[in-house]
């Protein structure tokens, strides 16, 4: 039996009608700059009272392979039904959603049918995953099922527009009392273990999250807020840094709180920000002015590094906000798995799912997408195998393809 691991919950979406495999070994190089553009804010009470700038120019190679024969998924799994939950994987299964049909879990080695469930688990949000237990978040509130056989555990009544941030056995998500309070709770039981009605409401950015006792969630129109997850109060805010921004992603990396933002004035991006999550200071500032980030790009932090993707990649020190590496070449989300940071792109040859060092942003390997939006190739990803939604000409399903080694 294959080990499985839960490592990465994404969705692909698109028209992917096959995959090719590539390996790190590579005949085409392409060219990559690593470049450091920040600026970097003094943290509270330090005295400087000044900012510093750094830039870096660095230029290496990547490379690839010339595209080889396509390779057919180790298996597929399509129902009736149009599946539109991003995968996930839970032991040695993976499961999905259709958008008005049931949830299913199929064998991550061979695709066949493990349980389903009528469970009201409609929505385009990947669930989050707490040991035995999948919680499934839409507009008319919260399923938990059990992973091992879809039976139903509880269900929530709230308007969840966020994805839930997670704390051990403790969800927190606004949207509960009529959409206008951010609550706890509880994983086993689906029971409120508190709940608040923030000054201004909240909403706007893509996840709720959770770091050192503290749930931070934002305003669009208004700041990003901190609360204490014992009770609720709020703790802190810190204003959106100018007029038009309006933060549309969160992220953390166990010590900082990161927030990125759109500016509906520009069209552009407005600044990448590091929070205290304590107070809600500032640490430091990126890309004020909103000129290298295109609208709303994504954050991902993993293993000392925030990926923020957009028209390019950049790995980004969480400590300080510089630049580690930049490759233009690669501008999807980012998947982390295994020591390798899996992305989708697009290019001259179509979609590819490409495979980078994280330390350098080297491309290592790819699979490569006839059809699908770059944007939405973002597969659940576990050992050696990329699971993900693609629509062919056939219809909707969901597959499986071996990653090269």
């Amino acid at each position: 039996m294959r080990r499985r691991r839960l490592l990465a919950s994404l969705v692909a979406a698109g028209t992917a009608g096959c995959l090719e495999l590539e390996s790190a070994e590579s005949t085409a190089a392409r060219r990559t700059t690593a470049r450091t553009r920040a600026t970097t804010r003094p943290a509270a009470g330090d005295g400087t009272g000044e900012a510093t700038n750094a830039e870096e120019p660095t230029d290496e190679e990547t490379t690839t392979e010339e595209p080889r024969e396509y390779t057919e998924p180790a298996w597929t799994f399509a129902p009736e039904g149009e599946l539109v939950r991003p995968p996930v994987v839970v032991d040695d299964a993976v499961v999905t959603a259709a958008e008005r049909e049931p949830a299913y879990a199929l064998d991550a080695e061979n695709g066949s049918e493990r349980w389903t469930t009528d469970a009201d688990v409609a929505g385009r949000r990947r669930p989050v995953v707490v040991d035995d237990t999948v919680v499934f978040s839409n507009v008319r509130g919260m399923t938990a099922v059990a992973a091992g056989d879809g039976r139903e555990r509880w269900r929530a009544d709230a308007n969840i527009s966020s994805r839930p941030a997670v704390d051990g056995r403790t969800l927190y998500a606004y949207g509960f009392e009529y959409s206008q309070e951010l609550a706890a709770v509880d994983v086993d039981t689906g029971s409120v273990q508190w709940s608040r009605e923030p000054e201004s409401g909240l909403g706007g950015a893509r996840s709720t999250v959770f770091v050192d006792g503290v749930v931070v969630d934002t305003h669009y129109k208004d700041a990003v807020y901190g609360f204490d997850a014992a009770n609720g109060d709020q703790l802190w805010s810190f204003p959106n840094p100018k007029d038009g921004t309006e933060p549309i992603d969160l992220a953390t990396d166990g010590t900082r709180v990161f927030a990125t933002y759109s500016n509906s004035t520009s069209g552009g991006a407005g600044p990448l920000v590091a929070l205290d999550p304590a107070d809600g200071s500032l640490q430091w500032s990126q890309h004020e002015d909103g000129e290298t980030l295109e609208s709303s790009p994504y954050l991902v932090a993993h293993d000392d590094t925030l990926y923020v993707s957009h028209t390019g990649l950049h790995a980004v020190d969480p400590t300080n906000g510089f630049t580690k590496w930049f490759n233009e070449d690669v501008h999807g989300i980012v998947t982390p798995a295994d020591g390798t940071v899996y992305v989708g792109s697009g290019g001259h040859d179509g979609v590819v799912l490409y495979a980078l060092n994280p330390e350098t942003g080297r491309i290592t390997g790819r699979v490569h997408a006839a059809y699908a939006d770059a944007w939405g190739l973002r597969p659940a990803i576990a050992d050696d195998r990329a699971y993900l939604l693609e629509t062919t000409a056939d219809g909707n399903r969901l597959a499986a393809y071996d990653l090269p080694n």
